[in-house]
């Protein structure tokens, strides 16, 4: 049993690899990802055929033959999939769909009105349910991925303190999964924007990354 549970780790693990070599370096043949990744052709083939089957990558076009068959190239398909972004700021909140590129499909803008506390989360929670309700199926949602000024506990998904909004000791990712039985995530304003500007920004070659945020407070990430 246990070796099973490895078995399907490790496979796991190559997926994700090889899905993240095919989104940074597609199209590209079977063969010259597992090179990069110095993994074998057979596990590539396998991993390759599942992500095929889940719509997260798929067939691009014929390569140039080096002396055999032409490869068929692989290509990433950020359109397969979205996630449901949440910023919570001091005077709004903002809700969009995102593909897989962190690029925006939709949005929508909730002001707070000077709510906090209790009464901001409530409004929080109703700004989500509203905006999901447009979909009739969430199927292919991902989660739904928070940021929000304050100290934040990413692995408990707690905003421990955010004074100016005067939440304290708020479990928000367990209430947003509890409510919407949508997987969530919750970071830091700063460090989320850190993190995209690394993966998907002008700054993503670069090693190391510093963002400094100025408004009604001062954050860096």
């Amino acid at each position: 049993m246990q070796r099973t549970g490895n078995l399907k780790l490790i496979q796991e693990l190559n997926r994700s690899i090889i899905l993240k070599t095919i989104r940074h370096y597609g199209p590209i043949s079977r063969s010259e990802i597992a090179k990069r990744n110095k993994i074998s052709p057979t596990t590539v083939t396998a991993a390759v055929r599942k992500l095929l089957q889940q719509g997260l990558v798929r067939e691009a076009s014929v390569g140039a033959s080096s002396g055999g068959r032409k490869p068929i190239l692989i290509q990433f398909s950020p359109e397969s999939r979205f996630i449901i972004g949440v910023a919570i700021a001091n005077s709004s909140i903002k809700i969009a769909e995102m593909n897989l590129e962190a690029k925006s499909r939709k949005q929508k803008v909730f002001p707070i009105y000077n709510l906090t506390g209790e009464l901001l989360i409530d409004y929080f929670l109703k700004s989500i349910g509203q905006f999901l309700e447009e979909y009739s199926d969430l199927t292919k949602c991902i989660g739904i991925s928070i940021v929000s000024p304050g100290i934040i506990d990413v692995d408990k998904g707690i905003i421990y303190e955010n004074t100016k909004l005067k939440l304290k000791d708020i479990p928000l990712k367990e209430m947003v999964e509890k409510k919407f039985k949508l997987k969530t995530w919750l970071e830091n304003d700063a460090n989320a924007i850190a993190l995209a500007e690394k993966q998907f920004g002008a700054y993503k070659k670069f090693k190391n990354l510093v963002y400094i945020t100025i408004g009604d407070g001062l954050g860096a990430g």
